[in-house]
């Protein structure tokens, strides 16, 4: 950052003396930054070349002047309500770490703080103490495997990958057509079609998630990728938790929620498309469409007896089997300290 900062601070102080007429040359203005003539010679290349600053030298004068003087140095002018929030903002990135953007943003935040003209008054320690963001438990990503995705999407080419299903022993050679690079809940997936199953871009085969935590190894070909039609809100309109599901493929949900805990549901929107009917006594039904059910039945598994499936029937046997499966394990475990 202080590199940024010596940087910006030169320029500001070469457009200050260029534009009071005091005509500084790279060999004085050098002596006073204490640093090379050949910085300052790039510094000169830099307003010029970079900002546009209509600089010309005056032989006879020998220094730098403006040939039209109401030209001005663009510069970062942030109040402190300003900066503050751009504090909170680099605190906020903090639940990004261990994904591949979080070096990216602070490397952002602190060419942002050192182009700043001059110090601002806030104590980091508001910012530190006052705020902090906490997601939820995510797997790890490999950052090389997510800039190699990255790139296989920027260049439309065919990516190769290895990949270890849920519950597989092993991995197993894929090659994707990349479509979408998604953050679900956390979770990092990369919408895409089997190279074999892709379609051309006037069908609309619906395509699979594959989660980068299991990729094993990922590599851009020089095969291009076709070009797939593919819409973001249409795709994920549906989705319940990190699931997707197929088109045409829904299940109409609807859950009974009693007295104890109903104030606290009705508290979070659970899904864009949720209903609620209130009943006597304080309970709550909540209806909405999910695309699969596995995501759903952790959802009411974790309000316990609390929450009764009405809809539909998979949903309701599915709880009802793990509800029995658990109790199984702690009778065993009751029998064994008995």
């Amino acid at each position: 950052m202080s590199v940024y900062r010596a940087h910006f601070g030169r320029l500001l102080e070469l457009d200050e003396q260029i534009r009071a007429g005091k005509y500084p040359n790279c060999t004085s203005f050098a002596r006073h930054w204490e640093v090379s003539t050949k910085t300052v010679q790039r510094d000169v290349e830099f307003l010029r070349d970079s900002r546009g600053a209509p600089l010309a030298y005056d032989r006879d004068r020998r220094g730098y002047y403006y040939t039209d003087p109401s030209w001005q140095l663009k510069r970062l002018d942030l109040t402190e309500g300003e900066l503050f929030e751009l504090a909170v903002a680099q605190r906020m990135a903090s639940q990004y770490r261990g994904t591949p953007i979080a070096a990216s943003l602070q490397a952002l935040f602190g060419k942002v703080r050192a182009a700043l003209p001059s110090p601002v008054n806030i104590d980091p320690v508001d910012v530190q103490t006052g705020f902090s963001f906490h997601g939820h438990p995510t797997r790890d990503v490999d950052e090389a495997t997510w800039h190699t995705i990255a790139r296989a999407l920027r260049d439309r080419r065919i990516l190769t990958i290895s990949y270890r299903g849920y519950g597989a022993a092993k991995a197993v050679a894929r090659r994707l057509v990349p479509i979408h690079l998604t953050c679900l809940d956390g979770e990092w997936a990369l919408v895409a079609h089997t190279e074999s199953r892709a379609p051309d871009a006037t069908q609309h085969a619906h395509p699979a998630l594959f989660a980068l935590s299991r990729m094993t190894s990922a590599s851009v070909t020089q095969d291009p990728a076709p070009t797939i039609e593919f819409d973001p809100d249409t795709f994920f309109a549906n989705r319940f938790g990190r699931f997707i599901g197929k088109p045409g493929r829904v299940y109409d949900v609807e859950i009974r929620f009693d007295a104890t805990v109903a104030p606290g549901v009705l508290e979070r929107r659970w899904h864009p498309k949720q209903t609620v009917r209130r009943e006597r006594g304080g309970s709550i039904v909540i209806s909405f469409p999910a695309p699969a059910i596995y995501e759903a039945k952790r959802w009411v598994l974790q309000w316990g007896a609390a929450a009764e499936v009405l809809a539909p029937a998979e949903l309701r046997d599915a709880v009802a089997k793990s509800a029995r499966l658990m109790r199984g394990v702690y009778a065993k475990r009751r029998a064994s300290e008995e």
